[in-house]
């Protein structure tokens, strides 16, 4: 299992519903970041109504990048996966596109993170180099 898969496993565990509110949604989002010092941190979105900020910043703080972002450092790596609600035939999770965003690709550039894995579906992940903004897309 490469470094990708491992990452996306992890950030799929995350991302899967902890309550029984969560299970009302379609897809879940888990986020997965290795920091410099080779720390792994991880977060997961929130429902947008939890947040204490008003307006844009509480949709914000409720997306997985954006909060992890917060845990990370200069040249760090960000995992992100998107998991739906409904499973394949043999029960594995399906992986939806979970490119960050424009706000979370505003709050990644600031902090200078190296490169975003993102998932695209169960066959495909993208990565993201915020600061040349070129995209890729790999066969898992």
């Amino acid at each position: 299992m490469s470094k990708i898969q491992r990452m996306f496993s992890l950030a799929t565990q995350l991302a899967k519903p902890r309550k029984l509110n969560d299970l009302s949604k379609n897809h879940w989002f888990g986020c997965v970041g290795i920091r410099s010092d080779n720390a792994i941190v991880y977060s997961r979105n929130i429902p947008a109504h939890i947040g204490k900020e008003a307006g844009s910043a509480k949709i914000k703080a409720a997306h997985a990048e954006a909060r992890l972002v917060q845990k990370l450092d200069y040249g760090s790596e960000i995992y992100v996966v998107r998991i739906a609600k409904k499973k394949t035939e043999d029960d594995s999770s399906t992986f939806l596109i979970a490119r960050p965003c424009c706000m979370c690709e505003t709050v990644i550039r600031s902090k200078k993170i190296r490169r975003v894995y993102y998932s695209i579906n169960n066959d495909q992940y993208g990565v993201w180099d915020p600061i040349k903004n070129v995209d890729r897309v790999y066969s898992l």
